[in-house]
């Protein structure tokens, strides 16, 4: 029972053609035109494969293909299908096309499971269309009600909570998770094969990893006021520069992430209002994005730049504000669902390694619930959110000959103590 590169690979290329952007990469938000045509896609085929689909409130697609004993939690699959703007075809995309392809070789091969399977494609995973990332999984799980979307705009403009009830009335015909006879929610484990958006696999020369954990990220916005200046007739040691505070802190806090295995510090954006080139700024306000998969190191972040900060305005007579925007915890995915990940790729393929993720997904929500796992496969040029993202449908192809066998195994006892 192996996948099928070609047909992996076709696909991915049809999937792409529902793309605001030609030419520049994929562009298809969340509820966009490109969006339901690519979900009408995914729904055609997953009905062809004999699957029952269902979709949710807000968007969230459901195919579920009943195993011999429908009381078993489900064996899920999943990822998502919005982009960024002028992303590639492959992030999110690559993990949906991956669960089609697992359900397309146990159908062909006549294998029925004990346990259902289940394909998950999450909304607005990427945050373009609301600005509110893993939206679809948060909702799934019930962290995101509908409150929440009240204050969302859509692309900034359209009242987000009409514009998801208007795309909902636009599958009319696909049930309702309220008019099923299962609850969803009954999950064994869930699966996420993606693309690493990342060098490390290609630099060692891997296939596919195995990702141990994903990291928590935080996002602090930082205001410096300072004094206005002459650039030319005020010494250095008399200046209350704003900009000075922000760079060395930028400085300390590159320094300070460089000094663990797994950490990242990024200076994203940054402002000088009514900046000129001969004044010292008396304002600066900047971002600062500190993540890491141990929690012991993220825990240690964000108190690290506030001490930096407050050093720094001592020094200089500056005064510094500081918000936390964005918080989520690093997360471990499940260890005994990692063994067999290993086990079964290391079968196959001796190019297989343990990573750990540096981005976000819908595993990171899913995993808080429910057994999770996520396999990685390699990024050239470790590109991805751009024109330029690429990975070997044949790593694809890989991940899914792992996955089918991992879930074979997973569906031989109808309980694991490790899960």
């Amino acid at each position: 029972m192996k996948a099928d590169i070609q047909s992996i690979d076709q696909l991915l290329n049809d999937l792409a053609r529902h793309n605001s952007s030609p030419g520049k990469g994929i562009t298809r938000p969340c509820y966009s035109t490109e969006y339901k045509d690519v979900c009408q896609t995914v729904i055609r085929i997953m009905k062809e494969l004999d699957m029952k689909v269902y979709m949710d409130d807000v968007g969230n697609i459901i195919a579920r293909k009943e195993g011999r004993n429908p009381e078993l939690p489900a064996v899920c699959v999943g990822s998502h299908l919005d982009t960024v703007r002028n992303g590639g075809k492959f992030d999110g995309a690559g993990g949906v096309v991956s669960g089609l392809e697992v359900v397309k070789i146990l159908n062909a091969n006549d294998v029925k499971l004990n346990h259902p399977i289940q394909i998950f494609c999450f909304v607005e995973e990427e945050g373009t269309a609301l600005q509110s990332g893993l939206l679809g999984s948060r909702w799934f799980n019930g962290e995101a009600v509908e409150s929440d979307l009240l204050p969302l705009k859509y692309e900034n403009k359209a009242n987000a909570l009409e514009v998801i009830r208007q795309f909902r009335s636009d599958f009319s015909e696909v049930p309702s998770f309220n008019e099923i006879g299962h609850d969803p929610r009954k999950i064994r484990c869930f699966f996420e094969v993606h693309i690493e958006q990342g060098p490390v696999l290609e630099t060692k020369g891997a296939r596919l990893g195995v990702v141990s954990a994903i990291a928590g990220t935080s996002t602090i916005e930082v205001s410096v006021s300072g004094r206005a200046d002459h650039a030319g007739s005020t010494p250095m040691d008399l200046r209350s520069d704003a900009f000075e505070v922000a760079a060395h802190a930028a400085v300390e806090m590159y320094r300070y992430a460089r000094s663990f295995p797994h950490a990242v510090a990024t200076v994203g954006r940054l402002e000088i209002p009514n900046g000129s080139s001969n004044r010292v700024p008396d304002s600066t306000w900047f971002t600062l994005d500190l993540r890491s998969a141990d929690r012991a190191v993220m825990d240690k972040l964000i108190p690290h730049a506030k001490g930096i900060l407050d050093e720094l305005t001592e020094k200089n007579g500056t005064r510094v504000e500081v918000s936390t925007s964005h918080f989520v915890p690093p997360i471990e995915l499940n260890p005994g669902l990692r063994k067999i990940l290993m086990e079964k790729a290391l079968s196959l393929s001796d190019r297989v390694m343990d990573i750990s993720s540096g981005a976000a997904h819908d595993s990171l929500v899913m995993a808080k619930y429910f057994p999770t796992a996520m396999l990685f496969v390699p990024s050239k040029g470790g590109r991805s959110h751009c024109p330029e993202e690429f990975s070997e449908a044949g790593d694809f192809a890989l991940a899914v000959d792992v996955l089918v066998e991992t879930i074979l195994e997973l569906d031989c006892t109808e309980k694991d103590n490790s899960l």
